[in-house]
């Protein structure tokens, strides 16, 4: 069903035929009403529409006949480009915003947010269009609950990320239902201090991440302009999914995890900060850069398809605040390169490992620490711990270098390689 805002008009203009939209009413175009639309003849052949201040003219005409499809295809369109708060959606460029790449647009963002707020509307979408957006300070979402939607075109809606603080913080109103779909982010100018974070959410309910790309131009040599951090999930945070997040280039932690339940990922690459010019077993530059961190007690966790090289490690569960368990943890067919420890296990959580493969850490491709974490291994690979630390024996420098450590707990191993 397509559906228009109003006030908006449709023009197709044909060969010796009138049609009126009454003839399209099936298709739902005039589901709003819009004020004396229609359809008549010229000899032009050509398609128009026109909504707002927008305007297309396009030849539709197929031996001389019109298309539905290319004209359902092109409101279809044109619904996505023109849309409008009249339908709870806040085009950012309806405010002020420029996608040059040169213009700042913090405070056109910030009026769309402000715009939104001040509406009825109980559900809105904050959309980006393609385009290249420059941001120097914090786009904050702060005030009435509302589920928010952030929708960009994927590496087409580029946001360049020009300051040293939060790029986007969210209030716990802000973080029921939160929808965060299609961004590509650039780290520039500055590298982030710590703690600084792409996405801070507080008390995040039923949020889904999706389809972001978080970048640093020079994360293969000096990280110079390197992220700090790139997901927060601060606070309870309940029935969340992260699905194809890709972050490289950064040296504290991809994703973040506190007290909650439901956690999901799927699709996760992380590439920390490396010097690819270095040897190969030297490459790794952060000390700090973690990819998945669960700090609190989370009841269930759920990691699938991850991608992880150069972070100290992979996966770190650790309770933090009781160091008691995190509950229940799932890791399955994912990659853990050149970390510290491939997967780290700090608190009696109880965690099944199943089809990864866990190569060249410094240390131990999984640890199990003193506090009684139950550790299920099914299939997978572990091997080369120790060989890439840059000396002659994986014992120099105090480092005691294996496939699996576990001081205290229980351990079960299926089909599994260790080697």
């Amino acid at each position: 069903a397509l559906s228009m805002p109003s006030p908006c008009f449709i023009l197709v203009t044909l060969t010796s035929s009138l049609y009126l939209l009454s003839t399209f009413t099936s298709y739902n175009v005039n589901a709003q009403s819009p004020p004396s639309p229609y359809i008549t003849s010229s000899s032009s052949g050509t398609f128009n529409f026109s909504c707002a201040e927008a305007s297309f003219t396009n030849d539709l005409r197929i031996n001389n006949t019109l298309s539905l499809s290319s004209l359902f295809n092109k409101v279809n369109e044109i619904n996505t480009q023109q849309m409008t708060s009249s339908l709870g959606i806040f085009n950012i460029l309806s405010y002020g915003a420029v996608g040059d790449g040169s213009t700042l647009c913090d405070g056109a963002i910030s009026s769309a947010i402000a715009a939104m707020l001040a509406s009825s509307y109980s559900s809105a979408v904050l959309y980006f269009p393609p385009g290249t957006y420059r941001v120097a300070s914090t786009i904050l979402f702060s005030g009435r609950s509302i589920k928010l939607a952030i929708k960009g075109e994927d590496t087409t809606s580029h946001i360049l990320w020009e300051s040293g603080v939060n790029l986007f913080k969210f209030d716990a109103n802000m973080c029921k239902y939160l929808s965060i779909t299609g961004l590509m982010i650039t780290s520039t100018t500055i590298t982030k201090p710590g703690n600084t974070w792409t996405f801070h959410t507080t008390d995040c309910v039923g949020c889904i991440f999706s389809r972001i790309y978080v970048y640093s131009p020079s994360y293969k040599t000096t990280c110079s302009q390197s992220v700090w951090g790139g997901l927060l999930l601060y606070g309870n945070t309940d029935g969340v999914t992260v699905q194809d997040l890709t972050m490289q280039g950064y040296f504290g932690t991809a994703v973040r995890i506190s007290a909650g339940s439901a956690v999901r990922i799927n699709n996760l690459l992380t590439i920390a900060c490396y010097n690819e010019t270095a040897p190969a077993n030297l490459r790794r530059i952060s000390n700090t850069a973690l990819g998945v961190h669960a700090t609190g007690q989370l009841t269930s966790l759920h990691i699938d398809n991850m991608f992880s090289q150069y972070n100290i490690y992979g996966v770190h569960v650790a309770n933090v605040t009781t160091g008691i368990s995190n509950g229940n943890v799932f890791i399955a067919n994912s990659a853990f390169y050149h970390g510290t420890r491939g997967i780290s296990i700090v608190d009696s959580s109880r965690v099944e490992i199943k089809s990864c493969h866990i190569e060249g850490s410094d240390h131990v491709g999984i640890y199990g620490g003193d506090l009684g974490a139950t550790i299920q291994v099914n299939g997978g690979r572990v091997i080369h711990s120790g060989v890439h630390i840059g000396q002659p024996d994986c014992t120099a420098n105090g480092q005691v270098c294996m496939g699996i450590i576990l001081t205290s707990g229980y351990l079960m191993l299926t089909n599994t390689e260790i080697r």
